[in-house]
C-alpha cells in the first residue's frame, strides 16, 4: 500500500507507538501484523516484538505488544494505512489498540468495524487514525475512533 508519510507529533523527537491486540490467538496475530509492518520500507527497523517474561512451566516468552518507534517526520500515515488494511484481512474478532507514549493517547479499532469499509470510507478511517494518533483531528471530522487519554 503507498501512503504519504506523516510527521511525528509537535515535530519534537521520536514516537513510541505500542500496539496490543484483543483476539483469541492473539500472539499469532501480533506475528502477523509485525510481518506486515516490517514488510513496509518506510517501518522496517523500526518494529519490534515485545514479550511477558516465561511463565512458570513454559518453553519461552509469549508475544504481548509491539513496539514501533517513528522518527521525527516518521510515517505515522504508513502506519496507519497498515493497521487498517491487516484488520479488514481479519476472519475472527480482533481489537487493537494502539498507543501513543509521551501524552499517553490512544486508538481502538475493531475488525468488525473496518472489514465493510468502502474504498473512500477506508482512506478517510486511514487519515483518522493518522489523525488521532498525532492527537489532532482534522477539520469538520467526527471523532469516530475512540481516542482517550489511559488512567493512570
Amino acid at each position: 500500500m503507498k501512503t504519504a508519510a506523516g510527521a511525528a507529533p509537535g515535530g519534537a523527537g521520536p514516537v513510541d507507538v505500542t500496539i496490543t491486540l484483543l483476539a483469541d490467538e492473539a500472539g499469532d496475530e501480533l506475528r502477523s501484523l509485525h510481518g506486515w509492518l516490517t514488510e513496509e520500507d518506510a517501518l522496517r527497523g523500526r518494529v519490534r516484538l515485545t514479550a511477558a517474561p516465561p511463565g512458570p512451566g513454559t518453553m519461552g516468552a509469549a508475544a504481548e505488544a509491539l513496539l514501533v518507534v517513528l522518527a521525527p517526520g516518521g510515517a505515522l500515515a504508513v502506519l496507519s494505512g497498515v493497521l487498517i488494511t491487516w484488520l479488514r484481512q481479519r476472519t475472527s474478532d480482533v481489537t487493537l489498540t494502539a498507543l501513543r507514549d509521551g501524552d499517553r493517547a490512544q486508538v481502538k479499532l475493531s475488525a468488525k468495524r473496518v472489514r465493510g469499509l468502502d474504498g473512500a470510507g477506508l482512506q478517510r478511517q486511514i487519515s483518522e487514525v493518522e489523525h488521532l494518533l498525532r492527537d489532532e483531528l482534522p477539520e469538520g471530522e467526527s471523532d469516530a475512533g475512540s481516542r482517550r487519554p489511559v488512567d493512570e
